[in-house]
């Protein structure tokens, strides 16, 4: 999904979205935008709603299925 980190940023990889209706293109944009909250120790109930999410496991569904792991387990894997 990410092709690299740049300063901070992670950027998806050159032609992800050209195959992505609007509406899958939106939750990729939101679930991309919740990776700096989400490093920087927000829970993940106060990460769903902040990016639009109406529930937490609506919010957790949607990230498994972009990023492939839980957003816990990303935290995780982000903490020093």
């Amino acid at each position: 999904m990410l092709e690299h980190k740049n300063g901070g940023f992670a950027r998806p990889r050159k032609g992800e979205y050209e195959s992505l209706t609007f509406r899958q293109f939106r939750q990729h944009v939101r679930i991309y935008q919740s990776l700096a909250m989400l490093a920087d120790g927000g829970s993940i109930q106060d990460v769903a709603f902040a990016i639009g999410y109406e529930s937490a496991p609506a919010f957790i569904a949607a990230f498994r299925k972009i990023m492939g792991q839980s957003p816990g387990r990303y935290r995780r894997k982000q903490a020093p």
